[in-house]
């Protein structure tokens, strides 16, 4: 009995073993987002901040942060609530708030993965010695449909398993896995592409 030497099968089926654990967690994740939607953020400075925001089909990515070029320390920063941005000078003697809407950004993508245009309002505070204090605000977002990469990973576990059902239906018929040439002339090497068949002998 002779048997396909194949670098292919075993990809290809790995392959759709991802594909198919991808598809199923992003299934459970939009299921989440319509249950129990809901935001996580972590912060790398109070003045930096990034959110995953999950909510029905969107799964939302936010970076915010504030930088004063001229602060030296006098200046306390709070970007730790997406939408809004917080400055106030380090006795407390004033304070500014820049709210806005996420979702009312402007955006520029296609079949609903889109990337929000920067944000970057200028925020002036006076500290403690009435200088101008000059603040600069960035807020960077960027939306991926969950209905999209469902589909995507469809499309590639089906594609997968294809090639895989291709690939034994001419194993089957004694054709090349890799050509479809008919092997059953020459069943030890394909004459067309090279392919080496190793003999199985049976116990």
């Amino acid at each position: 009995m002779w048997e396909m030497k194949t670098r292919r099968q075993r990809p290809f089926d790995g392959f759709a073993l991802v594909s198919l654990t991808l598809l199923l967690l992003t299934a459970a994740m939009c299921a989440a987002g319509f249950l129990h939607p809901g935001m996580v953020h972590w912060e790398s400075t109070r003045a930096r901040v990034f959110f995953v925001q999950l909510d029905g089909w969107n799964l939302a990515f936010a970076e915010q942060s504030m930088i004063s070029p001229n602060a030296r320390g006098s200046v306390v920063f709070d970007a730790t609530h997406l939408g809004k941005l917080i400055a106030a000078t380090a006795g407390g003697t004033q304070s500014a708030t820049l709210s806005f809407a996420p979702a009312s950004m402007p955006k520029k993508g296609i079949l609903g993965f889109g990337s929000f245009t920067d944000f970057s309002p200028t925020i002036y505070l006076l500290d403690q010695k009435g200088a101008k204090v000059r603040i600069q605000g960035t807020v960077t977002m960027a939306k991926t449909p969950l209905w999209a990469l469902m589909a995507i990973f469809l499309v590639l576990f089906g594609f997968c398993r294809l090639v895989s059902w291709r690939d034994r239906a001419r194993r089957q018929s004694g054709l090349c896995e890799f050509c479809g040439y008919d092997l059953r002339a020459t069943p030890e090497r394909c004459p067309e592409c090279g392919t080496v068949r190793a003999k199985i002998t049976q116990p």
